[in-house]
């Protein structure tokens, strides 16, 4: 029977290398120590099998790939990390990009058929529904801090744009904001749960 353990090991270090990340980098990202990463590639000690299946997501691998004694024969990665990322980034200014035109189109045409007083609210609007946008795009993803932003973002522009709505019926509905700080505290707090 073969030992895979000194193969997943190479592997390991090949992909991060692959990656272009010093092992204090990926240790970073995966919310380990430098001398834990430094152990797994070394083959002193493997991961358990969540932090094998976070690592292959991580490199875009399948776990086949990372107990393959042929892995280094391929030229890069399955999905090489910096190219996922352009990938991620490119897939959320598309987002961005759609939202905002259905926008500048909802103003153009609210200003066409009537007056237009308030139409200039559309494009407040417009900050909450790309902030959904992007939490949508990004469940997948382990972009904690990423998503802690967009939440945190859309919390207070959606309280700010409720607000500037109902600014001109009534000149106490200010204490909207109010609602903001617990959910606040609840978007922190997930955010803390899921980074353990």
């Amino acid at each position: 029977m073969t030992d895979i353990k000194p193969i997943i090991a190479k592997n390991l270090a090949y992909f991060r290398k692959q990656s272009g990340l010093t092992q204090a980098e990926l240790a970073e990202k995966l919310n380990y120590s430098d001398k834990a990463v430094s152990r797994w590639e070394h083959g002193d000690t493997l991961p358990d099998i969540n932090v094998l299946n976070q690592l292959c997501e991580f490199y875009g691998i399948d776990m086949n790939t990372l107990i393959s004694e042929e892995a280094e024969d391929t030229e890069k990665p399955a999905k090489d990390y910096k190219e996922t990322l352009k990938y991620r980034f490119g897939i959320y200014g598309l987002a961005l990009a759609t939202v905002w035109i259905i926008a500048t189109v909802a103003f153009v045409y609210a200003g066409m058929i009537s007056d237009g007083q308030y139409y200039w609210q559309i494009f407040v609007w417009a900050v909450p529904a790309s902030c959904v946008a992007l939490s949508l795009i990004s469940r997948g993803t382990r972009a904690y801090v990423f998503k802690l932003v967009v939440n945190s973002v859309f919390i207070w522009t959606l309280l700010t744009a409720v607000f500037l709505y109902f600014l001109t019926k009534s000149y106490l509905f200010w204490t909207v904001f109010l609602i903001g700080v617990p959910l606040q505290v609840i978007v922190v707090m997930m955010f803390l749960m899921k980074r353990r």
